[in-house]
């Protein structure tokens, strides 16, 4: 099944692009200005975005990293700061690159939870 869209003009570059009908009650997009003007979280937020299906992938996983790195870090560092410190570059490397996945697909896992729950997940822009 497949959702009906509407062709609508972006709210800030005029530029046409397709929405679900089911959004064209609220600000449009288009991916664009979404990369390249500066907007409040706010704004995002009251916004249907037009992101085409072979960019969604490569900007959920940027802004999954980032997020993932920015909450998690701080607290891996401070628990295991003492730990690290004694492991070998390439041992420190390793260590590091095993939690980056683990939080990955923990990450991904809680998105996909929320998903199906009908919940829309915690989502930031990339700078």
């Amino acid at each position: 099944m497949t959702e009906e869209t509407t062709t609508v003009n972006c709210n800030f570059c005029k530029k046409q692009m397709q929405s679900p009908a089911n959004s064209i009650n609220k600000k449009q997009m288009c991916y664009e200005c979404f990369c390249t003007k500066e907007h409040t979280d706010t704004a995002i937020k009251e916004c249907y975005i037009e992101i085409p299906q072979d960019e969604f992938i490569e900007e959920f996983a940027s802004t999954l990293a980032q997020d993932i790195v920015e909450r998690a870090f701080p607290t891996l560092w401070k628990t295991r700061e003492n730990t690290y410190k004694d492991l070998s570059t390439k041992d420190l490397a390793q260590e590091l690159f095993g939690q980056g996945a683990y939080l990955g697909i923990k990450s991904f896992m809680q998105t996909t939870k929320e998903w199906n729950e009908g919940r829309k997940p915690h989502a930031r822009r990339k700078s």
